[in-house]
């Protein structure tokens, strides 16, 4: 295959998993899921939605509508609400919203003097995630990063999943480690077993080695993106999971991809054209002929209406609200 076939291809990939994405959306986000749909808006951010297009709009309306109105939180995970935070922050909110201060105020209260995975007294149940939330928000996170290093290290073992998010937190802090280097090779490696993932931990695995410098071009960004085209599904997804096909999607766009809408000359928008033309003839051959003119304005209402359907589906994606 050519390298302008594969890029072809991988655009293809592209275009049907964010398709698929889209078809998914319901009027409670994507699974009525607070994490989910974070992810998926993620995606869809990722892919080159705008925050102010309806996709995304209508998820983030869902969101914070789900926001605890006392303490501020989305429930007492605080992985969902620093997940929340950042979403929220991606799609251009900030500190001085309302939404935001509260946000940040009750995923504060959810910190405890438990020890946990990192054996350490940070206090987070999901300690990389809100070291996420703080660097989005430019909060100081130094105390998360030091703890998570040990996800970089290996010395509370290496998983592809967190050892990824943990590259990924290091890296939107612009914190350069040799801890680095090891979980780089860790990373590596895993893309020899790349088979034995999920889709959801080969979508990080993307991102983080593509955070690392890895191309396009390099070994293991090809052995990813040929495993990931020949399991995605005929119809977009992979897995027909919404948190895998998002992440993966996520890590397609950090090589530099972007979802591409459908032509106006779609297939489907040519024939609505031929049949717009076809009411324009007859509606001036019945002008000419005299013929009772409220049956020309019926005909004109419709070519408008047509026109309109073509334009409209043409310039937003289209959502299938599911009930």
């Amino acid at each position: 295959m050519s390298e302008e076939d594969a890029k072809k291809s991988i655009q293809q990939m592209m275009n049907k998993s964010v398709a698929w994405l889209l078809s998914q959306e319901t009027k409670e986000g994507w699974e009525g899921d607070i994490r989910t749909t974070c992810y998926a808006i993620q995606a869809l951010i990722a892919s080159g939605f705008s925050p102010l297009e309806n996709p995304v709009l209508f998820a983030c309306d869902f969101l914070c509508a789900k926001q605890d109105p006392h303490g501020g939180t989305w429930g007492q995970n605080d992985g969902d609400t620093a997940e929340v935070l950042r979403t929220l922050v991606i799609c251009g909110k900030s500190k001085q919203d309302k939404i935001i201060s509260d946000g940040l105020k009750g995923l504060h209260s959810l910190k405890t003097s438990k020890k946990f995975i990192v054996r350490s007294d940070v206090g987070w149940v999901h300690p990389i995630l809100v070291a996420r939330a703080f660097i989005a928000l430019g909060e100081d996170a130094t105390e998360l990063l030091d703890a998570i290093a040990l996800f970089l290290t290996g010395d509370v073992g290496y998983d592809v999943k967190y050892t990824s998010r943990a590259v990924l937190a290091y890296k939107e802090a612009k914190r350069e480690d040799n801890s680095l280097l090891k979980a780089e090779d860790f990373l590596k490696k895993s893309v020899n077993n790349v088979s034995s993932l999920s889709g959801e931990y080969i979508g990080y695995l993307l991102q983080a080695l593509v955070s690392l410098g890895h191309t396009l071009e390099t070994g293991t960004i090809k052995r990813i993106l040929d495993y990931l085209e020949k399991i995605q599904k005929d119809n977009g997804s992979w897995e027909d999971n919404i948190k895998a096909t998002a992440q993966i999607i996520i890590g397609l766009a950090t090589l530099g991809l972007r979802y591409k809408k459908p032509s106006l000359l779609s297939m489907k928008n040519i024939t609505r054209i031929l049949i717009l033309a076809t009411l324009v003839i007859v509606a001036i051959i019945l002008a000419l002929s005299n013929i009772q003119p409220f049956v020309t304005l019926i005909i004109n209402i419709v070519e408008i209406f047509v026109g309109l359907i073509v334009i409209l589906e043409w310039a937003f994606p289209k959502i299938r609200l599911r009930v």
